[in-house]
This record gives structure tokens, C-alpha cells and sequence, in this order.
């Protein structure tokens, strides 16, 4: 635990190291703007998928204090069906109907960076689930690594966006983009960690292998 706790010290001071840096290349304003999508996209992700991790952990120890941990797939499987139909839904009404989610945002631009990290809602649901099956086999080490290699993601590519942008408001959407870029990264590296497990793998293909010899026939 000892180790868990250095990785979340260290998550965290990058974290406030990339504020200072958002606070000196956008301004008070931009970062304020900025940090107004964040908030909404956190309040969004919290009420699609936020229950459903800690189920599938809480099942997944059952199915191991059980002996049956050959239903942990499923069980992971299912809060993944589970948290794509809570947040798609979501994410493609505020895409399809901007009127809805107007409300939220005074300051349009604040809307503007929503909408560039809006696909991550649905990604970072996914995640969340896989995170929820790392936390049933207690292994919070990977979780942490994983969250720690994300900020560091974040921290290079909005350094890299906004340097590169020309302009506040350029700056303010590519920082928009970094926070996406993280959460696609989390979830890749999530999705193969997981798999790289062999119980995980061989279920897989056990799922797969009936599939691909009756078309095969």
C-alpha cells in the first residue's frame, strides 16, 4: 500500500503542477472556462457510470470467495454493455441536440472545450468498469500505474497543444484535447492489461472459438 500511496502523491503533484502551467498559458479567464467543461464532464460521468464499478468489484469478490471466478468475464462484460447504454445515449443527445446542455454553460467556449472532450464520457465509462475489475482482484498497484501514467499523458500533450496553439482560445480547446487524449490513453492501456491476463485471454477465445468454427462451417 506503502507504494500505492507514493504513485497517488506523485498523480497528485503533477496534477498541480499542470494547473500552474494551465493558470500561466491560458490566464485566469480561459482556466476558468476550462475548468467549467471539466466540471461538467465530471458530473456527467458520475451519474452515467458511477455505481457500476464498485458492483462489479463487489461481484467479483463474491465470484472468487466462491471458487467461480470463470464468471468474473461475464460479469465485467455486461458493466461494460451496461455503462456504453447509460452514457452513449448521453453523449449523442448533447452532440445531436446542443440546446440541451446549453444551460449548463453561460460562456460558449466553455461548451466548445465540452464538446472536444465529450467522447471521452463514453470512454472513460469503459474504463471505469475495467477499473472496477482491478479493484475485485486487488490489484491496485496496475490502477495506480495506470492513473499516474494518464496525468503524465495529459501534462505532455497539453503542454505540447497549447505551445503549439496560436492564440488563448486555441490553447484553451487544445487543452480540451489533452484531457481527451489521457482518457483514450487510460483506456487502451486499461483494455490491454486486462487482457494480457490469461484467465481473461482464454476466456476470450473460448467465447470466440464457437463463433469462428460455426462460421467457418
Amino acid at each position: 500500500m506503502l507504494v500505492v500511496t507514493v504513485f497517488s502523491v506523485v498523480e497528485r503533484l503533477l496534477g498541480f503542477i499542470y494547473r500552474i502551467f494551465l493558470s500561466r498559458s491560458l490566464g485566469a479567464e480561459l482556466l476558468g472556462v476550462y475548468q467549467v467543461a471539466l466540471s461538467v464532464v465530471g458530473l456527467i460521468m458520475t451519474i452515467t457510470a458511477s455505481g457500476i464499478p464498485i458492483t462489479v468489484s463487489r461481484i467479483m469478490t463474491k465470484h472468487d470467495a466462491e471458487n467461480q471466478t470463470q464468471k468474473n468475464f461475464s460479469t465485467v462484460t455486461a458493466g461494460i454493455v451496461l455503462s456504453i447504454i447509460a452514457s452513449l445515449p448521453v453523449a449523442l443527445i448533447i452532440y445531436l441536440v446542443p440546446s440541451v446542455s446549453g444551460i449548463a454553460f453561460y460562456d460558449e467556449r466553455s461548451f466548445e472545450v465540452f464538446k472536444v472532450i465529450l467522447p471521452g464520457i463514453v470512454i472513460t465509462s469503459v474504463y471505469s468498469v475495467i477499473r472496477g475489475y482491478f479493484w475485485g482482484k486487488k490489484s491496485f498497484l496496475t490502477y495506480s500505474i495506470i492513473e499516474l501514467l494518464e496525468e503524465i499523458v495529459m501534462l505532455i500533450a497539453g503542454v505540447i497543444l497549447i505551445n503549439g496553439a496560436v492564440g488563448g482560445e486555441n490553447g484553451l480547446i487544445g487543452a480540451g484535447k489533452a484531457v481527451l487524449i489521457s482518457y483514450v490513453f487510460s483506456f487502451i492501456t486499461a483494455v490491454l492489461l486486462y487482457f494480457l491476463r490469461v484467465e481473461n485471454l482464454k476466456t476470450l477465445v473460448e467465447s470466440l472459438s464457437p463463433l469462428y468454427l460455426r462460421q467457418r462451417l
